[in-house]
């Protein structure tokens, strides 16, 4: 990645060359900050080649234009904090309107996303699901739909305070169906169902699988503080489902501006991150809060662990794998998900067990409750709302 016509030799130009910087990692003095000329990745190593400089000048750092939001995230609902600047502490998002909800005639009208829900529910097959929820104007929910509606500070059932949907099943069972589909061939016979319990969503549910199923509308708010986006998935495999409806609400112009500092703007939700995700390592849940509020990068000090939804709004549920769960020409780079190294912390605590906190697999999108005391890499986020 130098410029065309550079006159430097004996460059190693391979993707796991690194060149050494002066700049140490500030959670470990063993290792420094390195830059690879195969991608441009700025990582942290024990290992490295060098080249040497002198002379410069002092420059005055211009920092990139701020990130705007074009679809605003809600906040997770967690008010019980656990640590200084964690997701409790923090509560970052488009706080819930009071009443979030007005119910008039069996409808339900959520007034942070803007969706129309029916107080009734379903079970049966994904088939099934599908198929019923397409009648007189209804549909079945696709996975950020029916995940708008959980609040991470309550559990069993993890529903806003108040709420209307008494007919939901809150006690152990079968979970609720999405209309989306998994990634790649998996979606042939596997869909996303959402554990209402505990606010967490499975991509491993085989679609002859028994599950419930929500009703929500085609009608919808469009001055909603807080709409849903869509999911990004593109493939159909039954009239009525998420890749053939394909709803929510989606950015104009690019997703993402890459900065040259090593942030990214991420245009849709106005969240600016680091360009390489795994630059920062792996450390405990309380380590990963105090280290995302401690970074001084970029130029800017107001770092933070994302919560839930800020995390989780990176997926493009059309991916996954090996290639990541990232939306197609995504500019991130060097990002790992083999074995473990997938999954990243959110700094929001589990409502079930407060010992646990969120943790997102890029390999697939899924949310799993993680032991605070485990080892899990750290993305840091800054902006939004």
């Amino acid at each position: 990645m130098l410029p065309t016509g550079h006159p430097f030799t004996g460059i190693q130009n391979t993707s796991s060359a690194k060149y050494w910087t002066s700049t140490l990692y500030s959670r470990d003095i063993n290792y420094s900050y390195t830059v690879s000329f195969y991608n441009g990745c700025v990582a942290n190593s024990q290992f490295g080649y060098y080249l040497a400089c002198r002379g410069g000048v002092e420059t005055q750092a211009v920092n990139p234009p701020e990130p705007v939001a074009q679809i605003p995230l809600p906040e997770t609902g967690q008010t019980n904090s656990y640590a200084a600047n964690d997701d409790g502490a923090i509560r970052a998002g488009v706080a819930s309107p009071t009443p979030r909800f007005t119910t008039f005639s069996g409808i339900v009208v959520d007034n942070l996303t803007g969706l129309y829900w029916s107080t009734s529910v379903g079970s049966g097959s994904w088939e099934n699901a599908v198929q019923a929820a397409n009648q007189n104007n209804w549909r079945l929910p696709n996975l950020r739909e029916m995940m708008s509606l959980i609040d991470w500070s309550r559990t069993d059932p993890a529903l806003p305070e108040g709420h209307p949907f008494a007919s939901f099943p809150s006690t152990a069972g079968p979970l609720f169906w999405t209309s989306t589909s998994s990634y790649g061939s998996l979606g042939n016979s596997y869909a996303w169902k959402v554990d209402i319990r505990r606010g967490t969503m499975s991509t491993t549910a085989s679609k002859t699988d028994y599950g419930y199923f929500a009703f929500v509308n085609m009608v919808m708010d469009e001055d909603a503080p807080a709409r849903v986006p869509i999911t990004g998935q593109t493939n159909s495999y039954l009239v009525a489902d998420d890749g053939a409806e394909q709803k929510g609400v989606k950015e104009t112009g690019d997703r993402f501006t890459d900065n040259s500092n090593y942030t990214v703007n991420d245009n849709r939700t106005g969240l600016m991150w680091l360009k390489a995700p795994d630059a920062c390592g792996s450390m405990t849940w309380a380590e990963a809060v105090e280290y995302c509020a401690d970074l001084n990068y970029g130029g800017y000090t107001d770092w933070r662990l994302p919560n839930a939804r800020e995390l989780e709004s990176l997926v493009d549920y059309s991916q996954g794998g090996d290639q990541t769960a990232l939306p197609e020409g995504h500019p991130f780079a060097d990002i790992d998900t083999s074995g473990q190294g997938h999954f990243f912390w959110t700094s929001t605590t589990s409502s079930s067990d407060s010992g646990k906190a969120l943790a997102l697999s890029l390999y697939q999108g899924s949310f799993t409750d993680g032991s605070k005391g485990a080892g899990i890499k750290v993305w840091p986020v800054r902006g939004g709302n």
